[in-house]
């Protein structure tokens, strides 16, 4: 790839992610139709990217160069292990809920949403390799919190007043309007939580989340300009102060403990028995924390600013779950977010006056819709790509150095245990940027080391020793 081919394709993944994690941004700009029209644009860029990395192999760039191979994209992908396939067989459920969907159009569509974000985050992998995505991701992510703190400014500073979306909008005819719908209160001077271009506070700290996570390990790693990483950070952090979304909070703690997990086990003796006690020592006060956390649940709620009944979900969890117990095996068909007037979600979730699209927790909205079938397959993909992540973090101190210790195997981990956190939470994990960020991190987990072709070139990151998995 030239420079120029590969500049153009790092743009071309940074306006792709963007759209997958700020499409609220855009719709709430430009509505549903511009949405429309704006997606069909990227989609043309995929499908043009596609066909540049189906000329050129299935790998590029330093993917390439590090599998040494070329081949067919079928078979590049099959070698990116279990994950992937189980991946395949809960989409393949997906599409065949049609059969017995309740809302069979509405089905259609979310299966259409689905497999083309699926498309996106393939395409990203083959196009940039790992390395270009977290780069674009740092990109994309930076991009909403600069352009969400610019956003706020202006609302607060100029309109002075709270702003509803711009395209045409009536939630509650002629009533005082929920705040919830609002895309900007102007809160920014007065110390209340900003919204952002998203005009939701939890999906923009969470975005911050992610953005600290990407950002700090490429600084870690090296891979970034220090300057730049550490306003990235610093961006970053005023978010999530600004934004103090309590889901986020616990997110971030989860994110938290398994980078000192890692870290620890990377620093402990090599040898088997002082790691297994070391281990175990760490379950004990995992298992510790966890009883306390139960013991003093109205301390924490509080705390993190959250009712004794979750803000309403456990009151759209019961709710759920009664939808679940008629339709137990096969579920109502795959919606995704749950499309306004489809029933029988139509007036499901409704909080003061706000209606909800999602069951506030992927596995039980999963479950809904494609039943214990689906779940079931759900699950063994997440626990498919955990595994893998686990394993490619488990590494000998003779393998790879800090750097790409901290690139490959830190970033993945903490990256996942941030979405899958959030998901007990929130449904996010099922659509755009988050779907499409789960799926990319089962093909870098899966990915397999292949031995170089003997005509290459010997370097010294090549000539170094290998990362050795026990």
């Amino acid at each position: 790839m030239t420079r120029t081919a590969s500049r153009l394709a790092s743009a071309g993944a940074v306006l792709v992610l963007f759209t997958l994690f700020a499409g609220e941004a855009i719709r709430d700009t430009v509505s549903w139709w511009g949405f429309a029209v704006w997606d069909g644009l990227v989609f043309l860029l995929l499908v043009g990217a596609a066909v540049a990395v189906r000329r050129r192999g299935a790998l590029s760039g330093p993917e390439r160069q590090a599998d040494g191979r070329s081949g067919s994209l079928v078979r590049r992908l099959r070698d990116r292990g279990h994950g992937v396939v189980l991946l395949a067989a809960f989409l393949a459920w997906a599409v065949l809920s049609v059969a017995w969907s309740y809302y069979r159009g509405v089905t259609l569509l979310a299966i259409a949403v689905l497999l083309v974000t699926t498309f996106a985050a393939v395409v990203l992998y083959l196009w940039v390799g790992w390395p270009g995505v977290v780069r674009a991701l740092a990109g994309a992510l930076q991009a909403i919190l600069a352009l969400s703190l610019l956003f706020e400014f202006v609302v607060a500073a100029v309109i002075r007043h709270p702003i509803l979306p711009v395209f045409p909008f009536d939630p509650s005819k002629g009533s005082d309007v929920p705040a919830a719908y609002y895309w900007s209160r102007g809160l920014l001077f007065e110390g209340g939580r900003i919204q952002g271009i998203l005009g939701n506070a939890n999906l923009l700290g969470f975005v911050a989340l992610l953005a600290l996570i990407v950002t700090a390990c490429l600084l870690a790693a090296g891979r970034i300009r220090r300057d730049l990483g550490i306003a990235g950070i610093a961006l970053a952090v005023a978010t999530l102060a600004l934004t103090r979304s309590s889901t986020v909070t616990v997110a971030a703690a989860a994110s938290a403990v398994v980078l000192a997990l890692m870290l620890l086990w990377r620093r402990t003796p090599t040898t088997p028995p002082q790691r297994r006690s070391g281990f175990w020592a760490l379950v004990v006060v995992l298992a510790l924390a966890a009883v306390g956390a139960v013991a003093a649940n109205r301390a924490l709620l509080s705390l993190l600013g959250k009712s004794d009944d979750l803000t309403g979900r456990l009151d759209i969890w019961t709710a759920v779950s009664g939808l679940v117990a008629q339709r137990p095996v096969l579920g109502w068909g795959w919606i995704s977010y749950w499309v306004p007037g489809t029933k029988p979600y139509e007036g499901l979730a409704v909080r003061k006056g706000v209606q909800y699209l999602q069951a506030h927790n992927a596995f039980l909205d999963v479950t809904v819709q494609l039943g214990v079938i689906g779940l079931l397959l759900f699950l063994a993909f997440l626990v498919a790509v955990c595994v893998a992540v686990a394993r490619s973090g488990r590494i000998a101190r003779a393998g790879a150095g800090p750097s790409d210790w901290v690139f490959d195997r830190v970033l993945p981990a903490l990256l996942l245990t941030a979405l899958l956190a959030q998901a007990l939470a929130e449904s996010r994990l099922l659509v755009e940027g988050n779907w499409a960020l789960l799926c990319l991190l089962a093909l870098s987990a899966g990915r397999r080391e292949a031995p170089k072709p003997a005509s290459s070139l010997a370097t010294p990151a090549a000539a170094a020793p290998r990362e050795s998995t026990p």
